[in-house]
């Protein structure tokens, strides 16, 4: 017998999308809803007013029966839930791993739509968001005071990236220990998981969170989230060059570069090489050497303008310059990608 007042659901740790579909709850990503007795809506943000994007928002009880909705948060941490019937309702903000990290009440009248606000507490000591880390990282030319120590690699995250806009950088939010242990960590919550690396001979005993920023050619620095300072920097074993899984977000993005070739003539030859994979192999790719007259030559890692075979020809005459290209196969669509900056040269049906 459940309690009056409570719907018959109980709040089970939202994770991902197929999670939601699992316990039978309906899944929306902020598609406009269709028009019931009310809704509620509104922005879940950090205590400075920074956009938590990502974030999982539901109804987690009230007066009377409700809609079983859980929506995500957008770029801008808005989110939506429709249909919501006159009441008195709490509604919880889950993070990317399930752990609620607010609860607040809201009434909503027949017919109307309620606002309902989250500011996220963090962390005292993090006064530095993934952007702002972002920013200072692409700035700085120090080679940080961890770079002087021995490096190893403990495991892997779990947790979703942060990941900007146009796909091109992705971060991590960790936590260091004293013995320079660095676990992987929950913003703006702040839990703390799994190991996922160690600086060892640094002097450096202090304890605090950091942001691993993670750029398109695969070097990456560590930022100090107290203060900005960076604490790393790892080069690419590409400079400049995107990476397969940077070309991978790009196809994703919300605010990606798109700047089309003027195709004359398109002809599919056909590759040697095996592809480059996503691990669940739902994404492949392929990077390519391009030459002035638009022919593609397939090329491997890191001797990218070794020429193997050629394998496209895709003919604009206004572009003649030589340059490596991304194809990725990606769902329904085929993204030739230059892989110097990340715009979308081409999208074809697959």
């Amino acid at each position: 017998m459940t309690e009056k007042g409570r719907s018959p659901w109980k709040v089970v740790v939202l994770l991902v999308p197929a999670i939601i579909v699992a316990l039978g709850l309906s899944f929306y990503f902020l598609k406009p809803w269709q028009k019931g007795p009310g809704g509620i809506e509104g922005t879940v943000t950090d205590q400075k007013g920074k956009p938590l994007p990502g974030m999982v928002v539901c109804i987690v009880s009230g007066t009377t029966g409700f809609p079983e909705i859980a929506v995500l948060t957008n770029e801008e941490g808005y989110y939506q839930i429709g249909s919501v019937p006159s009441g008195t309702f709490e509604v919880g903000v889950h993070d990317r791993r399930g752990n609620r990290i607010g609860l607040e009440s809201v009434t909503v009248r027949g017919g109307e739509d309620s606002t309902l606000n989250f500011a996220i507490p963090t962390p005292t000591s993090v006064q530095v968001d993934f952007e702002e880390a972002v920013g200072r990282a692409l700035v700085s030319s120090s080679i940080g005071k961890w770079s002087v120590g021995e490096y190893r690699w403990l495991g892997e995250f779990e947790g979703e990236p942060f990941v900007t806009s146009d796909g091109l950088v992705e971060g991590f939010f960790e936590w260091r220990a004293s013995n320079g242990t660095l676990y992987e960590a929950e913003y703006p919550s702040g839990e703390v998981y799994g190991e996922i690396e160690r600086f060892t001979g640094v002097e450096d005993t202090e304890e605090y969170y950091v942001w691993g920023i993670v750029f398109m050619d695969g070097s990456s620095r560590h930022v100090d989230a107290r203060s900005g300072e960076v604490l790393s920097l790892s080069p690419s074993r590409t400079p400049d060059l995107l990476t397969f899984e940077a070309a991978v977000r790009i196809t994703r993005a919300p605010q990606r570069k798109v700047d089309e070739w003027n195709v004359q003539r398109y002809e599919r030859l056909g590759f040697e090489l095996e592809p480059h994979e996503t691990p669940d192999g739902l994404v492949k790719g392929h990077l390519l050497w391009r030459v002035g007259n638009g022919t593609l030559f397939e090329v491997q890692i890191p001797s990218i303008q070794h020429a193997i075979g050629r394998v496209l020809y895709i003919e604009d005459p206004n572009d003649v310059e030589e340059y490596n290209v991304w194809e990725i196969t990606n769902g329904d669509n085929v993204y030739y990608i230059d892989a110097r900056d990340g715009t979308i040269r081409l999208i074809l049906e697959a």
